[in-house]
């Protein structure tokens, strides 16, 4: 068998929240685990250590697949790659608002910025 090739790039937090997304998402998708990993050209096997066995409860690990597998499943990037922590706060939680609720935001944002 020959040697699988280490992920480049740097590593990036993969939080308990992105974890719960992936999982969900390939669910969503009826995707494999097995075929993420095709998609991403890595092992199951890596696949499964960053995202634990379905059964456990994810915990927070760092890891180079992280943008691979979201591209891969076409997840935006995670909020902690903002570097104002006040939008940083608010991307994190974006996903969790209705789409009346995210109108609701964007129509405020809008009215402050008028005013400035």
């Amino acid at each position: 068998m020959a040697t699988q090739r280490r992920p480049v790039g740097t590593f990036r937090i993969a939080t308990v929240e992105w974890k719960r997304k992936v999982r969900a998402e390939i669910e969503r998708q009826g995707v494999s685990r097995a075929e993420l990993a095709r998609l991403i050209k890595s092992s199951s096997a890596a696949v499964t250590l960053l995202l634990g066995r379905e059964d456990e409860d994810p915990v927070e690990s760092s890891s180079k697949l992280v943008p691979k597998i979201n591209n891969a499943l076409r997840i935006a990037e995670r909020s902690d790659e903002i570097s104002d922590p006040h939008l940083r706060s608010i991307a994190s939680k974006w996903g969790r608002l209705t789409e009346e609720e995210r109108q609701v935001i964007h129509d405020a944002v809008d009215v402050i910025t008028k005013r400035h």
